[in-house]
């Protein structure tokens, strides 16, 4: 039914929201600058320019009108199924990266 369809879309954007949320704080606090000097990581900028904009919509879709939600739905849908694609890839990534550094470690012999 469309209700249910609705709730369907709603609670898969409010998952994704609310992972990507998780994300942009955890990057927030791992990849900030150590000194004045040190030249901010892409991914702590985007921590600092998309959180208070996610936690704005995670609000919308958690104590906004029916209307409001439907809206949000509809205008950011298919950015946030492109967001979803984009942690899946992030995450792929980040874990090919660690096994490679095992990888690389567990050959190394111990002295």
């Amino acid at each position: 039914s469309p209700e249910e369809q609705f709730q369907e879309a709603k609670n898969r954007c409010f998952r994704i929201l609310a992972d990507y949320l998780h994300l942009l704080m955890a990057w927030r606090k791992d990849y900030a600058p150590h000194s004045p000097e040190e030249a901010f990581h892409p991914r702590f900028v985007e921590a600092l320019q998309k959180q208070a904009q996610v936690e704005y919509l995670l609000d919308i879709l958690l104590f906004g009108e029916t209307e409001e939600k439907a809206a949000l739905i509809a205008d950011y849908g298919k950015d946030v199924i492109q967001l979803e694609q984009r942690m899946a890839e992030l995450a792929a990534a980040d874990a090919a990266r660690i096994k490679k550094h095992h990888e690389r470690h567990a050959a190394t012999p111990e002295h």
